[in-house]
């Protein structure tokens, strides 16, 4: 795979792994492969396998076809419109708030994040 394209395929998953609030390793967990190779993958420095790619749309629920998307604000449009319905309702949502309603929101939401990762540990 071209050097270029591998470079578009990582920020397009470093992307989607911050929008879906993964860190490296929870995904290269996920995917069944070491961190160290899932970490080559998104710097853009080792290209991923067909096989990698296809979980990775699943992952991500999207078509594999986004991943390979080089112009960025289609990318975004692309991924915003084929995620999940709940996640789109709640952007939907989200835009109509006021700005101190999205700073609460925001701030619960974090609280609520924190709590649900402080149950996994413990388990």
């Amino acid at each position: 795979m071209e050097t270029k394209m591998q470079q578009c395929i990582g920020n397009n998953l470093k992307y989607l792994r911050t929008l879906f609030g993964y860190t490296q390793k929870e995904v290269a967990h996920l995917l069944h492969i070491s961190l160290s190779t899932y970490g080559m993958v998104e710097l853009g420095h080792r290209a991923a396998r067909t096989d990698l790619l296809i979980r990775l749309a699943k992952l991500y629920q999207i078509p594999m076809d986004v991943l390979f998307e080089s112009d960025y604000d289609i990318f975004i449009k692309r991924v915003n419109f084929t995620g999940s319905r709940d996640i789109t309702e709640l952007v939907r949502l989200f835009h109509k708030l006021s700005p101190f309603a999205k700073g609460c929101l925001l701030e619960r939401a974090s609280v609520l994040l924190t709590d649900e990762n402080s149950k996994k540990q413990t388990k």
